[in-house]
């Protein structure tokens, strides 16, 4: 009987659920096992007879080396998620492991506006000044903006960009994006979304959201310099693709009117790292701590999608969403 191992903290009988279905129209049965934690010698033991894993969405039980060397049998790992956190890719790949990816768009899409909208009308410093005993009314009407009618840039148009852009479209926004790849006409069509050069993203939108699982190049000095000074950074994708360092330049000298970051270059974030730095001295800064589709509803949409797709691969078909070259190939 094919076996599904998950490492994330979810019950057999959710997974069982999902799963039964599509088992009683194909008349296949699948053994669960749900091991969050716990001994490594017990998780060597379950994983060495395992066809598929679906690893943990917390981080907290990583698939480390060790445990991939147990895995005799292992057909797909799978990721509830787009972050590769906890997972030792090059052991999957020395052992010719594919490891496949889920991604949430409609979470993500929520938190990168709950951002954009936050900075824009100056939530943070009206909470902080008002608890402060401070009554700020009319020094928040002068800095405050509104992004209706305004130009959001997406950097990536994969589903979670995608999801942004419906939802800025629904508050007004006027869409642009950059992506490696260009949108089909009837796609572009749908979310009202223009094309444009990397170098024309930058100069010409008044927030630039950050969704791509990978691009040319680091998002650097030379691009917040091209930003308007009332532009807006989002980053709910990767912290990697970022320069922390010039972020933090451009939001304490005022290149750019604020940035909101939920994805860091290194998790979790050090009490020296220059954005949270900047945001102590009191930067235009809202940092979130990587929970841009970390709600209850998207963690289920996510299990569902890493179910399927294990399900997918025990019954013979290829598995979506495999990762190539330490990045995720989202549709």
């Amino acid at each position: 009987m094919p076996k599904i191992v998950v490492l994330s903290p979810v019950s057999v009988g959710a997974v069982r659920g999902m799963l039964a279905p599509r088992l009683k129209k194909k008349g296949l049965a699948v053994d669960v096992v749900v091991l969050h934690g716990g001994d490594t010698e017990k998780l060597k033991t379950e994983l060495s007879d395992a066809d598929v894993v679906i690893a943990d969405y917390t981080y907290r039980t990583p698939l480390t080396g060790e445990l991939c060397d147990a895995m005799q049998k292992v057909r797909l790992v799978q990721q509830p998620g787009s972050e590769l956190h906890g997972i030792d890719l090059a052991a999957c790949a020395a052992r010719g492991i594919p490891v496949a990816t889920a991604a949430d768009g409609e979470a993500m899409g929520e938190h990168a506006l709950a951002l954009a909208l936050a900075l824009s009308r100056r939530l943070l410093y009206g909470h902080l000044t008002l608890t402060d005993g401070r009554w700020a009314g009319q020094e928040l009407a002068d800095m405050s903006g509104e992004l209706g009618g305004k130009t959001w840039g997406m950097v990536g148009m994969e589903r979670a960009g995608r999801e942004t852009a419906r939802k800025a479209a629904g508050i007004g926004g006027r869409i642009a994006y950059w992506d490696a790849g260009r949108l089909a006409a009837e796609e572009e069509r749908r979310l009202r979304a223009r094309y444009v050069t990397w170098e024309r993203l930058f100069q010409e939108s008044d927030v630039v959201s950050v969704h791509a699982t990978a691009t040319e190049k680091v998002i650097g000095e030379e691009e917040f310099r091209m930003m308007r000074p009332t532009g807006i950074f989002v980053n709910v994708s990767s912290g990697k693709l970022v320069d922390e360092g010039a972020l933090s330049r451009a939001v304490l000298e005022g290149w750019i009117a604020g940035a909101g970051v939920d994805v860091f270059s290194a998790e979790p974030v050090k009490p020296d790292n220059p954005l949270l730095v900047a945001a102590r001295e009191g930067a235009p800064i809202i940092l979130t701590p990587h929970v841009g589709a970390a709600t209850s509803e998207a963690r289920a949409r996510l299990v569902r999608e890493s179910v399927d797709n294990a399900l997918r691969v025990i019954e013979g078909s290829e598995p979506a969403n495999v990762v190539r070259g330490g990045f995720a190939a989202q549709t």
